[in-house]
């Protein structure tokens, strides 16, 4: 894959899935030793991503975890559990490496990446971009 400097050349690169690489790519699923759609989504996931670089063995060589927060109000309404200041404390946790997905993404050296996109209460954490 080419660098890129702006969404636009990101987009150029973008074509259709060629169908005949995403049967194949179903169809090499299914000979994997497993149960078929054992793995869910993440199936799904590597058939797409198989289809995407036309490889029955893709690579992806720089992974990054984007995780996005915001708040939608209805725990103003007393449906949630918890209030909206939590959801400010998960994304710093995101950001400062103590959440569940910082923490797996950390075994694998891939680089995590935290936004606040609409959250009531600001995060506190430096990493967190708004």
């Amino acid at each position: 894959m080419r660098e890129f400097n702006s969404v636009s050349d990101l987009l150029e690169q973008i074509h259709p899935l060629e169908q005949l690489n995403l049967e194949r790519a179903f169809v090499y699923q299914d000979t994997l030793i497993k149960h078929q759609g054992a793995l869910g989504k993440l199936e799904k996931m590597a058939v797409y991503i198989s289809a995407m670089q036309g490889s029955l063995k893709p690579r992806i060589l720089h992974p990054e975890i984007f995780c996005f927060a915001a708040d939608h109000g209805l725990a103003d309404e007393g449906v949630s559990a918890y209030p909206q200041a939590v959801s400010a404390q998960m994304i710093d946790g995101v950001a400062g490496g103590l959440a569940g997905v910082s923490c797996i993404a950390r075994s694998f050296a891939i680089q995590v990446n935290a936004y606040d996109v609409g959250l009531k209460t600001t995060p506190k954490h430096p990493q967190v971009i708004s």
